[in-house]
């Protein structure tokens, strides 16, 4: 920066002596041209003294231009060589910096491969496992380990896809009412079995004075806490603690996850939240990670309007700490939601029939076995334009679709628009449910655009489905 400015003061300089040159060497001609109109009028004496004169101005006319060409030209060097070696240093800057991304993003590229690779080798291996294996006891340990690795799995691409959207600026923000108390109990539910399973201890300590329902963004925070939580159940050693701290202060809320695992050097806290960063390779064989759950973090709790940060001394523990504003929320908005959490495992559905609209015949498979003990009857097909078919050949039949969105023939967006058209009274008011891997905002937003009363996203989750279908299928009376 001090280098720009000096440069343009130096060219301005130049500028000037430049436009000086041209005015002093103008007026000389003018000058000279007036002299030489006179010269012939005077006497022979005079004309002597004239000459005299004459040749003494242009001899300081001569030195003042000489010494101004002199100046501009080394203006003009001094000038050019700031200019070059500016440049020099911005293209050295630049390429170290290319490179050192590089490195980071080659170092990323193979921690990624690895994140993948390993959970994708526990789900194969174990899958060939239980399929050799007649014991039912082994059997039940190698879907265990499947289910572990699968969620471990999605955690990666969850990263993968949220740092994709940051880099893309599409990382955006949705305010809500929501449970606040229920959050925090749910994040601790997450990851109270791999704390169990290492007898690391987890506590709270509650602020009873902030509100149990706030305004603010559901997802992030939760997506936040949570990940400030699995990393330290993964950083501490057995038999540890972990401690999750609210405070309300003014209008902010601060959350703190305090734990006694194994700290962070000094020298690394200032990369910790910077994109493709992690611990020493040491750390990362060990522990493992994507290094992109702190990047997302922090851009999540900034667009929030609060700020995150650490306090960590190695060999005794971390405190991550990040506040967020907020507003008090509305309870009424709540009550339904909560209670979808009690839907009993052993729901009856037989009265019902649902139209199932799913390309892909694993998905079906997935979604008949769930509601298998349900007792609800599935009807399927495999594209949009056999379901707007089937529909119209007979919509009484019908109490429910589940409809994926990328299909052949007919997606499901327009599908769903087109029996809307319709116009009808069922057509209208049918509940249909969007069941896709589409789970961005701004895909759930087109769905409800389109017609779609709901949404579940995929890898599909039992529970969550049951809640969502007991919402259109139970009337209570």
């Amino acid at each position: 920066m001090r280098n720009k400015k000096l440069t343009i003061k130096l060219l301005y300089s130049f500028l000037v002596i430049i436009l000086l040159s041209i005015i002093i060497g103008v007026l000389g001609i003018f000058g000279l041209a007036s002299l030489n109109h006179s010269y012939s009028e005077l006497n022979l004496h005079q004309q002597d003294e004239i000459i005299s004169q004459n040749i003494q101005h242009i001899n300081n006319l001569i030195i003042i231009l000489i010494v101004l060409v002199v100046f501009t030209i080394l203006l003009g060097i001094i000038l050019s060589t700031i200019i070059i070696k500016g440049t020099i240093a911005n293209l050295e800057k630049a390429l170290d910096d290319a490179e050192a991304a590089s490195r980071a993003k080659s170092s990323f590229l193979s921690n990624m491969s690895h994140e993948m690779r390993t959970p994708m080798n526990a789900i194969i291996g174990m899958t060939r496992i239980a399929k050799d294996h007649t014991s039912l006891k082994e059997k039940d340990l190698s879907l265990d380990k499947i289910d572990k690795a699968s969620s471990h799995l999605l955690g990666v691409i969850n990263h993968v896809l949220d740092m994709s959207k940051i880099e893309a600026n599409k990382f955006d923000i949705h305010l809500s009412s929501f449970d606040f108390k229920k959050l925090i109990d749910e994040a601790v539910n997450i990851i109270s079995v791999d704390a169990a399973d290492r007898s690391i201890n987890v506590s709270l300590e509650l602020d009873g004075s902030i509100p149990r329902f706030i305004v603010s963004d559901e997802l992030r925070i939760s997506q936040v806490l949570i990940n400030l939580l699995s990393n330290a159940v993964k950083f501490t050693p057995n038999s540890g603690s972990v401690i999750l701290r609210t405070k309300h202060i003014g209008e902010f809320l601060q959350l703190e996850v305090i734990d006694t695992g194994i700290g962070i050097p000094e020298f690394r806290i200032a990369n910790l939240f910077t994109a493709f960063e992690q611990l020493e390779s040491d750390a990362n064989r060990k522990y493992g990670g994507t290094g992109l759950g702190l990047v997302i973090s922090k851009r999540a709790i900034e667009m929030l309007g609060g700020k995150i940060w650490v306090e960590s001394e190695l060999s005794v523990g971390s405190r991550f700490i990040f506040t967020i504003p907020y507003i008090a929320g509305e309870i009424e908005l709540l009550e339904k939601n909560n209670n979808l959490l009690s839907i009993p495992q052993n729901i009856n559905f037989d009265k019902y029939t649902m139209l199932l609209v799913e390309d892909v015949d694993i998905n079906r498979e997935i979604v008949i076995s769930m509601l298998e003990s349900t007792g609800i009857t599935i009807v399927c097909v495999d594209n949009g334009a056999k379901a707007v078919k089937k529909f119209t050949d007979n919509p009484d039949l019908f109490d429910v679709v589940l409809m994926d969105i990328q299909m052949p023939v007919m997606d499901g967006l327009t599908a769903t628009r087109t029996i809307r058209e319709i116009g009808t009274q069922k057509a209208l008011d049918l509940p249909i449910i969007a069941m896709t891997a589409n789970v961005f905002h701004e895909d759930m937003e087109a769905c409800f655009e389109a017609g779609m009363n709901n949404h579940i996203g995929k890898p599909l989750l039992r529970d969550k489905m049951l809640s969502i279908l007991a919402q259109y299928l139970i009337v209570e009376e």
